[in-house]
């Protein structure tokens, strides 16, 4: 299974997505500016999706197929 995908979401969400007028704005999230909380987020999320991303690509001895 192709799992590439996970690698665009916090590209999209990062740089795309901090345009919105609810993130990009002067908001307070818990008392933080809402741009900075945003990026925070998603910098731990990034942390998850690429250890994800690094789990499930990694072949099983038993899928590898190596007939010794």
């Amino acid at each position: 299974m192709k799992l590439t995908w996970m690698l665009y979401v916090p590209f999209i969400t990062i740089f795309v997505l901090t345009f919105l007028p609810a993130i990009n704005g002067p908001h307070l999230w818990i008392g933080l500016p809402s741009l900075l909380v945003w990026i925070l987020g998603w910098t731990l999320m990034i942390t998850v999706i690429l250890l994800l991303y690094h789990h499930y690509s990694l072949k099983k001895p038993e899928e590898e197929g190596d007939d010794a």
